[in-house]
């Protein structure tokens, strides 16, 4: 099996922003210090893409475009 291969992923906008926030956080949490190598650097790369590809987070307004994003996904999928 070639673990090397490229894997693409598709997101919403609006799920991106919430992930993005997410990993944010989680990466200054004493949780991710307890993680091992591995995860960090997979969590790590997950968050450096997102990076790469969300202008919103410099956005003034980027509280209001989050909270925007969370509300409508709330309203989509509830609380599974």
């Amino acid at each position: 099996m070639n673990t090397d291969k490229v894997l693409t992923i598709k997101l919403k906008k609006d799920e991106a922003l919430v992930i993005f926030e997410y990993l944010s956080k989680f990466q200054k949490s004493s949780e991710f210090d307890k993680l091992d190598g591995s995860e960090k650097h997979s969590l790590l790369q997950i968050l450096g893409q997102l990076e790469k590809n969300l202008v919103e987070p410099f956005n003034p307004n980027y509280k209001e475009l989050l909270e925007s994003s969370k509300q409508k996904l709330r309203e989509k999928f509830g609380s599974l």
